[in-house]
């Protein structure tokens, strides 16, 4: 499985890395929304992982926007 983590806190997103990988997941890692979005133009992901604290676009109002452009992939919300 495929997973974009979307997440800015480093803390946090290297616990979350390191505990999808030893289950055998492939993990990208992003801290922004800007960077989020350029991810999913350039790869498939079967699942993101979403902070809704993000220091450039609220996670939410990301999310609201993948689904206006037709974005429909599965989104665990922290």
């Amino acid at each position: 499985m495929h997973v974009v983590l979307i997440e800015d806190d480093p803390l946090v997103a290297s616990g979350i890395v390191a505990g999808l990988r030893l289950l055998g997941m492939t993990v990208d890692h992003v801290d922004t929304a800007s960077k989020a979005d350029a991810a999913l133009a350039t790869s498939h992901f079967d699942v993101s992982v979403l902070d809704l604290g993000l220091p450039d676009e609220d996670g939410m109002t990301m999310l609201a926007r993948w689904r206006a452009h037709g974005q429909a992939i599965p989104v665990l919300v922290l």
